[in-house]
């Protein structure tokens, strides 16, 4: 299945605070935002937040982090992301 979701920047630059706070499912310690709420539904990119969710249970440094900011790049050719 071919994702054609698309997002623009504008629809991301709404989120600058939260008024809401989200448990993720695997990881109940992680903690998420009303923007990483909307970037995965809207993008289909809950598996994002898995993969984050999944790194504070196998990294002690980024589980240390108090408040995180993930940045996502994605390859030129649109199939990899590191």
């Amino acid at each position: 299945m071919t994702n054609t979701a698309t997002l623009s920047e504008g629809q991301l630059r709404q989120f600058t605070g939260s008024d809401n706070w989200y448990r993720h499912g695997i990881n109940s310690a992680v903690l998420y935002t009303d923007g990483a709420k909307f970037l995965a539904g809207q993008g289909s990119a809950y598996w994002l937040l898995d993969i984050i969710a999944i790194a504070q249970q196998h990294d002690a440094r980024v589980a240390g982090e108090e408040f995180q900011v993930w940045n996502l790049k994605v390859h030129s050719d649109s199939r990899r992301f590191c």
